[in-house]
Order: C-alpha cells, then sequence, then structure tokens
C-alpha cells in the first residue's frame, strides 16, 4: 500500500509568518484501489524567536507534512482507508453478471 500526502494550502500570520492551519489530503492506493481522507489541522504555537523555527519563506511540501502527520492519527487513517479498499476489492470479486453486447 502506498500512501501520498500533500499540502493544498496554509494559513498564516502575516506580520510573523507563523502557521496556524494546514490543509492536507492523504491517498492510499493498493491494486488499482484508492481511498483518501481531505482535512485540516491546527498547528501549535511555535514562537517565531526559536532557533528551530522556519519561516514561511523557508517552509517546503515535507516540513509540513511532518507537522500535519506528527499531530494526526496517521495509524487510524491508514486503517480507515485499508479497510475502504478491501471493501471495494471484496465487493468488485463478487460481482458475477455484468451487462453490454460483444460488437
Amino acid at each position: 500500500m502506498e500512501h501520498i500526502w500533500e499540502i493544498h494550502n496554509l494559513k498564516r500570520t502575516i506580520s510573523e509568518g507563523l502557521i496556524l492551519t494546514a490543509s492536507y489530503y492523504c491517498k492510499t492506493e493498493y491494486l488499482g484501489e484508492f481511498a483518501r481522507t481531505v482535512g485540516e489541522v491546527n498547528l501549535p504555537y511555535k514562537d517565531p524567536a526559536d532557533p528551530d523555527f522556519v519561516s514561511y519563506e523557508s517552509l517546503t511540501g515535507n516540513i509540513v507534512i511532518g507537522w500535519v502527520t506528527g499531530s494526526l492519527d496517521t495509524a487510524a487513517i491508514y486503517s480507515k482507508h485499508s479497510s475502504s479498499i478491501a471493501e471495494t476489492i471484496t465487493y468488485k470479486n463478487s460481482i458475477s453478471t455484468a451487462y453490454g453486447i460483444p460488437w
């Protein structure tokens, strides 16, 4: 199973560049099937004076994905996706009739 995380938007303070929220997308793919979760997470306050503060201009997608996944129960998301994909595969494998014409 492959889990793909993307950040779609950030809300920040203009004066400090402090990131307040991150809108994310997680897609899990397996055997051509997929499940997805879309959401927004509030990020904890970080003092801009801290030595490990990352300015808005220096952010990368990977940095923010790390913050998001560190703030969420990713195991629960992956489990939900896995169950959804398993249900889809089971359903598709149970189909025994089809419509159509051969020409």
